[in-house]
């Protein structure tokens, strides 16, 4: 497949730039759940640890690992320290009915960070699809160029854009984000969008 043309150099560092990226993206579909400024590791909060594969408009697979997370108002913050696996698996106050899957940030010369929740309609451990639910919603920001003394070059995938998200979670909180055809209005690659597609698979401890 014909790689993207005609990407925008951003010389900042990464996480600010992703983060700006994910609020451009926001105002072009439905705002996503963001990201908490105080949303660092909680040490008493479950961790989620496991591996995400990407494949189509960009390759990469990697290992990752996290802090479980709760979707409040549609701003994700850390789950509770005194929180188990069964309880993020459950759903968790203040709003059981929203689920964040597990934030995904890889590091590398190419990386990807990964965000998608669940806004309202989570019953608990099960499958859940974007067909079926449609505030199951994702972003995926994958950058390349990201080496010491470069400067990075991003690409923002999102569900909204035809594409397809299963979710399975299991009652120890473990579980699977399955996603196809996530696209990109930035740039054309072929015919058609570039899309992407992949797995995250993870555990809870």
């Amino acid at each position: 497949m014909a790689r993207p043309q005609n990407r925008t150099r951003v010389p900042l560092h990464a996480g600010i730039v992703i983060g700006c990226v994910l609020m451009i993206a926001a105002c072009a579909t439905r705002a996503p759940a963001t990201l908490s400024a105080s949303a660092s590791p909680s040490a008493g909060a479950p961790r989620l640890a496991g591996t995400i594969s990407v494949n189509g408009g960009v390759t990469l697979t990697s290992r990752f690992s996290s802090t479980a997370q709760i979707d409040v108002d549609g701003t994700v913050t850390p789950a509770p320290t005194a929180s188990t696996c069964a309880d993020f698996a459950r759903g968790m106050q203040p709003d059981p009915a929203a689920f964040a899957a597990p934030t995904v940030e890889t590091a590398g010369d190419t990386t990807v960070y990964l965000r998608a929740t669940i806004a309202a309609g989570y019953r608990g451990a099960g499958t859940y699809t974007s067909r079926s639910n449609p505030a199951l919603t994702g972003t995926l920001v994958y950058g390349s160029g990201m080496g010491t003394g470069q400067s990075g070059v991003f690409t923002v995938f999102r569900s909204s854009i035809h594409g397809n998200t299963t979710l399975t979670v299991a009652a120890d909180g473990s579980g699977m984000l399955e996603f196809s055809d996530w696209g990109s209005d930035e740039y054309k690659g072929g015919k058609g969008t570039v899309d992407v597609s992949g797995t995250v698979t993870w555990r809870c401890r």
